[in-house]
């Protein structure tokens, strides 16, 4: 018999906010650069480790909106998701968007924002080797809003991070012995 153990640690800062400026057409705008949600990675696994990002309900294929969490709001309560990947400022989304910018460990290779993310996820990183000490990733968002298309108030969407250890590959040889 052949046994293997590997774990995985992840540990998640649960909020992001974002404050958003009113520029002069009223129109605001707005990013959580510096106040990013921190996710730490280790794992014992030898094959590394997927991280995905996904939302907690939704339509399959569907970008989840932020919604308005004030049960009186009935007109104007959602930001829908930007639908681009290729966006690099928050001040050119559409108005009435958002989007998350993801950073990956020790890398350049997210420098744009995404599309809220659907139920089926987005991944975020896939390593390929055992960390002792924890990767970190940060994720951002940043939102375009103004008085006409969004009602004031606080906004709120769930997502649901995990890291799943990748799988090990054994070959197993038998020698005959006659």
């Amino acid at each position: 018999d052949v046994y293997a153990a590997s774990s995985i640690t992840i540990l998640v800062d649960p909020l992001v906010s974002l404050n958003l400026a009113n520029e002069s057409n009223g129109t605001l705008v707005g990013s959580s650069s510096t106040s990013d949600t921190v996710i730490g990675v280790q794992t014992t696994n030898a094959t590394g480790y997927t991280l995905k990002i996904a939302a907690a309900s939704g339509t399959a294929g569907t970008p989840v909106p932020l919604t308005n969490t004030d049960a009186g709001c009935t007109s104007n309560c959602t930001i829908s998701s930007i639908t681009a990947s290729t966006i690099t400022d928050v001040n050119n989304f559409s108005t009435g968007t958002w989007g998350y910018f993801p950073s990956k460990f020790n890398s350049a290779d997210n420098t744009v924002y995404r599309p809220a993310p659907t139920i089926e996820g987005d991944t975020l990183d896939v390593t390929n080797v055992a960390n002792n000490s924890n990767n970190n990733y940060s994720i951002a968002i940043g939102a375009k809003v103004d008085y006409a298309t969004t009602a004031p108030g606080t906004y709120s969407g769930a997502f649901v991070v995990t890291a799943v250890a990748n799988p090990l590959s054994y070959n197993v040889v038998y020698a005959n012995k006659t």
